[in-house]
């Protein structure tokens, strides 16, 4: 009987604990609490981005999209698919969304808030085979 009430209390305890974690996770892992807490860090100098030697950028290109600029567009994009069909009606898709470039990397797009929008899977393809079919390598904009 004893053990039976410990279990039932602790049980309780530990329930508002998963509960607490949950939420703290969800917090520090969304794209728009990240973007806020970085905000109020920092003040972004971009005077001094603007100094960065560009020979040195160009050796150092890397796929990785540093968080600050790929929450932004999260942020930006509302976490869903950009893709706007003929019909004019966007895309709905939230999950399993993907960052893409503009101009793509391989023909010399930077990793910026311009450049960079998210799409899903789906689309992601489909913009990409319709510019090899169109032969529009060097910019892929819609």
């Amino acid at each position: 009987m004893i053990c039976a009430r410990f279990f039932q209390n602790s049980h309780k305890h530990h329930s508002k604990s998963v509960v607490r974690a949950l939420q703290l996770y969800r917090k520090h892992k969304s794209p728009i609490e990240r973007e806020q807490r970085r905000q109020q860090k920092e003040q972004v100098d971009f005077t001094a981005a603007a100094e960065v030697n560009p020979i040195a950028l160009e050796q150092d290109r890397s796929r990785y999209i540093p968080s600050a600029i790929r929450d932004a567009v999260l942020v930006r994009d509302q976490g869903r698919c950009t893709y706007v069909g003929p019909d004019g009606h966007r895309c709905s898709e939230s999950r399993r969304v993907q960052l893409d470039h503009i101009r793509p990397f391989s023909c010399g797009g930077e990793h910026s808030v311009a450049n960079l929008r998210v799409l899903c899977g789906a689309h992601n393809r489909h913009v990409f085979q319709r510019s090899l079919v169109q032969g529009q390598n060097e910019v892929r904009a819609e």
